[in-house]
């Protein structure tokens, strides 16, 4: 079954960021798809890695709202059933090795 995923930040240069969840393991993770003149390939980034301390850049930042605003909306319980993100769109293959 393809993952689930929604685009969470699209840059200039035409890379995007989608958080993804695979719905046969339930993981969740940063997927980066790189624009075609790079190359296109996607790539897949565990969460927390994404979002380490160190990580500044408007698309870390673009994620860290996001998961304020589900917070928001589900009232902050922590609860993995209600704080699910609706997730639309499919993962692209991971090109990389």
């Amino acid at each position: 079954m393809p993952c689930e995923a929604k685009t969470f930040y699209e840059s200039s240069n035409g890379d995007r960021w989608l958080i993804a969840r695979d719905p046969a393991s339930d993981r969740v993770f940063v997927q980066h798809q790189a624009n075609l003149p790079s190359g296109g390939h996607a790539t897949e980034i565990e969460v927390s890695r994404f979002l380490a301390p160190d990580s500044g850049g408007p698309e870390h930042q673009a994620l860290r709202e996001l998961v304020l605003d589900e917070r928001s909306r589900t009232g902050g319980t922590g609860s993995r059933s209600q704080s699910r993100m609706t997730l639309g769109g499919k993962c692209a293959r991971v090109l990389s090795g």
